[in-house]
């Protein structure tokens, strides 16, 4: 049989670039090379200084078999791997649809401290007309919308028991707020309300802190 040059190969159907090896050490046999694998044709026809290949299958035990094999499964696993993705995920989404007044429900404990200025106008002042205050107790919330509060408060140095209630409300981005009789509180639930980041937002009041589920 007349051979075509090597890497002169007109394969028809075939998904890679080919190239043509003259048969060695066997003269009857002819393989085409996909890169490092080889293949031998079942049918070829040699005209015009080229080799066309109409059909061909890998040789039996050759590793292109394996590894036809292996990306089968693949391409079969990765969509069941996905699609299992999805639903753990979309089970998560539905598992925590968000913050409300229940949320918060329980007791929280805290240690805060600030600075209050009695003569605030709205103007930024220094921090020399600014009275020290600390305090420490609890914030409890019934989870329908009724916040109270227990503590001892010192004030620039003066000690004194406290205790008032006010409404308050949590929203569905985990934001709230809360008013008692020292002003509005803002509030951030973090960890599904394990913990409260807060802050008074009256003017003239600079205290801010962390609550903590007790």
């Amino acid at each position: 049989m007349c051979h075509p040059p090597t890497g002169r190969v007109q394969l028809l159907d075939a998904p890679f670039p080919v190239r043509y090896d003259p048969p060695r050490p066997h003269p009857s046999r002819v393989r085409l090379r996909f890169g490092p694998f080889y293949y031998e044709p079942e049918r070829i026809e040699f005209h015009s200084g080229f080799l066309t290949v109409s059909k061909f299958a890998p040789e039996e035990g050759d590793f292109p078999m394996r590894t036809r094999n292996r990306f089968f499964s693949f391409a079969v696993g990765m969509p069941v791997i996905f699609v299992l993705i999805l639903t753990a995920n979309h089970a998560t989404v539905e598992a925590n649809p968000g913050c409300n007044d229940s949320t918060i429900a329980g007791t929280y404990g805290f240690a805060l401290n600030g600075l209050v200025s009695p003569s605030f106008k709205g103007q930024p002042q220094p921090i020399g007309e600014f009275i020290p205050l600390a305090a420490a107790g609890t914030f409890s919330f019934d989870g329908n919308g009724t916040a109270s509060r227990s503590f001892t408060l010192s004030f620039g140095g003066q000690v004194s028991p406290g205790h008032d209630s006010g409404p308050y409300k949590v929203t569905s981005g985990c934001k709230g707020s809360a008013t008692f009789s020292d002003g509005s509180w803002h509030m951030v639930v973090i960890d599904h309300g394990r913990e409260i980041k807060v802050i008074n937002a009256t003017p003239g009041i600079l205290v801010e802190g962390v609550l903590s589920q007790q």
